[in-house]
């Protein structure tokens, strides 16, 4: 009797447990509320095959309360309970479409482990347009300006990009017309090239809220050149002749300076002063003009808006004398072997320039005229007349000799 009364205590104990276990922790039909569930969509890339794009989530979060065993509602929050709504039922644009939406709880607790007692809201609710695509154009400004002593030629901005392709809600791709890019010149003193993040405009330069568009680049470079401005002095080479030497000749030039824009490099390598050419003396007289071509070098850009310049000469006062040397008083000399040389003209007229004292004393005996006939082949031709002068005439020259017609023929 007393070790049944034992067994039935034991019993008893056992029993009462195992229901303070039940009531306590399994606790079956108890319930629990999950608040702001994460709401997750699937079949966007359906969606986009069907020309189609979500613009707005209304139903971003759902609150539940779940029934089931207390021991497996522990071991749920608002993490690890997934609800997703599928968009691949979607097939036309609209406002506020509704999705049902299906309820999964982590993979260590059954699915029809709980009953859902109450979910809100019942359904995800979506606004859906059609996908638009657009290419636009990249607008860059500049504000402000470059120091003084420099310039910018925005005029020959260079861009990586001078159209952005947007993909996004036709109702907000049929409002942007640009990529607007400003740039700042203040205080630039080198080229601009750097990246610059845009911004979608409208029409208007007015910003269009641009959080639904994707682009093809999300940055321009722009380069933008920055040069120094520099004034040059202009002058040329005079080269002696006809009695006239650099040292005893002035010129103008007009205009006498320029002014230049270029990289600093290229325009510290010109220097302060560009060299026009050569300006034969003997080819002209006092008073003459020549027209000179202004030739930069690589790099450098003149801002004149001349392109020739005018140069006055002022030669000494020289008295001149026009001699005729007759044909047979022409040497022809270099005569390739085995041809013979024949001058067409019989008379030569020169002009022969110098101080007056030197020209009075000066006729046709004092004047040597030759013809090179180096490298000649048979045929008639233009050749140079080479004058020089005895030595009692040190500051007198040929003027304008040109040149004379010749022949050249085989010798059989």
């Amino acid at each position: 009797m007393k070790n049944k009364l034992i067994s039935i205590l034991v019993s008893v104990a056992v029993a009462l447990g195992m229901w303070l276990y039940v009531i306590t922790v399994v606790s079956p039909g108890s319930k629990a509320p999950f608040y702001n569930v994460p709401v997750y969509l699937e079949g966007a890339s359906i969606l986009e095959e069907r020309g189609l794009m979500v613009t707005d989530v209304n139903t971003t979060n759902v609150d539940l309360e779940l029934s089931g065993n207390r021991v497996d509602l522990n071991e749920l929050n608002n993490g690890n309970i997934i609800i997703k709504a599928n968009l691949a039922t979607i097939y036309d644009p609209g406002e506020d479409i509704q999705l049902a939406y299906t309820i999964s709880y982590p993979g260590n607790v059954a699915n029809n482990a709980f009953t859902v007692e109450s979910r809100s809201p019942g359904y995800v609710s979506v606004s859906v347009e059609r996908i638009a695509y657009k290419s636009i154009p990249v607008n860059v400004t500049t504000i402000g300006s470059v120091p003084s002593g420099y310039v910018d030629k925005a005029e020959e901005m260079l861009l990586d990009f001078d159209e952005i392709q947007i993909t996004g809600p036709a109702s907000v791709v049929s409002q942007i017309t640009q990529a607007h890019i400003e740039v700042s010149l203040n205080d630039q003193t080198e080229s601009v090239s750097q990246s610059f993040r845009y911004t979608l405009c409208d029409a208007l330069g007015n910003p269009v809220d641009s959080e639904l568009i994707t682009v093809n680049a999300k940055e321009v470079n722009v380069k933008i050149p920055v040069l120094q401005v520099k004034v040059i002095k202009l002058k040329v080479n005079l080269v002696d002749g006809g009695g006239a030497t650099a040292q005893n000749t002035a010129y103008s030039i007009d205009p006498a300076v320029i002014q230049v824009c270029g990289s600093k490099a290229a325009l510290a390598e010109l220097g302060n002063e560009l060299n026009l050419g050569n300006i034969y003396l003997a080819e002209h007289s006092d008073g003459a003009t020549v027209e000179m071509d202004i030739d930069l070098p690589s790099g450098v850009t003149n801002m004149s808006e001349l392109s020739r310049v005018t140069v006055t000469l002022d030669l000494p006062e020289l008295a001149v004398k026009t001699l005729t040397i007759s044909g047979e008083d022409i040497k022809l000399v270099n005569v390739p072997e085995g041809m013979e040389a024949e001058l067409l003209a019989q008379m030569l007229n020169i002009t022969i320039r110098g101080p007056q004292e030197q020209i009075m004393r000066l006729d046709e005996k004092d004047v040597t005229a030759v013809i090179d006939f180096t490298g000649a082949e048979p045929g008639t031709s233009y050749r140079r007349v080479t004058v020089t002068l005895g030595d009692s005439f040190p500051d007198c020259g040929a003027m304008k000799i040109g040149t004379v017609s010749t022949t050249v023929r085989q010798v059989d």
